[in-house]
């Protein structure tokens, strides 16, 4: 008789916790998305405690957090409430969603106590976005977005201009951006933890939605983004300075296997429980890192 994922996997022990974030305008346990999520990671992995980070004491405040929070105190509490959480003190793996991941990549470069050891992100935005939901910065629109994303009091508290990049204005954006530009180290001064702290990350999976409508361009879930200057060409991660210079350690974690880009066809999130379980749950989350009842890990 065929074992099923259940059985297969209760003979295993210890398995390594699981962080996760979820994305904009959702909570660390909203029925329609992170739920299922949850429930699918317990089908394969019942044992493994999971850790869904909520940025608030209530559902409405994690979801307005998601919103109109800056970004850098929530991954500040983020750090704390995983430094807090006993069960993750030997290390854990990372699953972000959507936002979250780039946020949780955010954690891995400026917390790396206790270690994560995977980190797998979903219709991620490394690169931030400049088109959202399909509405190109345009005209009027794109003149209001340059100048208001860098007034204090917006850039401190609107997530959107955390995570929003100007191809065309690159210098202004690099200076003034306080979010996404200094985990991708394109500030003046880098930041050399940034590098130090991913490289300990066993594997770095970035999931690409092919036909994903909410992020433009897609690409920046496998850190490409528009060609500096212009709106219509895009620069690939390996032909950027980000790679090429290696600011975060994306050149070397590539070129040690580490690095794996992963395209998943449709649109923004759009997947199936199957293809999570086999894809993300069993490749990622579940053997790394696991052993057998009296038996050394091989992973160690």
């Amino acid at each position: 008789m065929v074992k099923s994922d259940k059985e297969e996997y209760e003979t295993y022990t210890n398995p390594t916790p699981i962080v996760l974030w979820h994305g904009i305008m959702d909570t660390a346990r909203s029925k329609e998305n992170m739920e299922g999520i949850i429930g699918d990671i317990r089908a394969v992995i019942p044992k493994a405690h999971i850790h869904s980070l909520m940025i608030g004491v209530t559902a409405f405040g994690d979801k307005f957090n998601s919103l109109f929070m800056d970004v850098n105190k929530q991954v500040k509490l983020a750090c704390k409430m995983i430094l807090d959480d006993k069960k993750l003190e030997n290390g854990y793996h990372g699953l972000g969603i959507s936002q979250g991941g780039q946020f949780l990549r955010a954690v891995a470069q400026r917390c790396p106590h206790p270690p994560m050891f995977n980190l797998i992100t979903l219709g991620s935005q490394h690169q931030g976005y400049y088109d959202v939901g399909q509405i190109k910065y345009h005209d009027k629109a794109l003149y209001l977005a340059k100048h208001i994303s860098y007034w204090v009091i917006i850039r401190s508290n609107i997530v959107v201009a955390q995570n929003w990049h100007d191809p065309i204005d690159y210098k202004t954006y690099a200076k003034k951006n306080t979010f996404i530009a200094d985990i991708n180290n394109e500030k003046k001064k880098k930041k050399e933890e940034y590098k130090t702290h991913l490289l300990r990350l066993k594997n770095l999976v970035l999931v690409k939605f092919t036909r994903d409508e909410k992020v433009v361009p897609l690409d920046s879930s496998w850190f490409g983004f528009y060609t500096n200057g212009q709106d219509e060409d895009i620069t690939q991660m390996t032909e950027s300075q980000l790679y090429k210079e290696d600011w975060i350690g994306l050149k070397e974690l590539d070129e040690k296997g580490r690095l794996h880009l992963l395209a998943k066809a449709g649109r923004h999130l759009e997947f199936t429980t199957r293809w999570f379980k086999q894809k993300v749950v069993k490749k990622w989350l579940a053997p790394t890192y696991w052993k057998k009842e009296g038996e050394e890990n091989p992973h160690s």
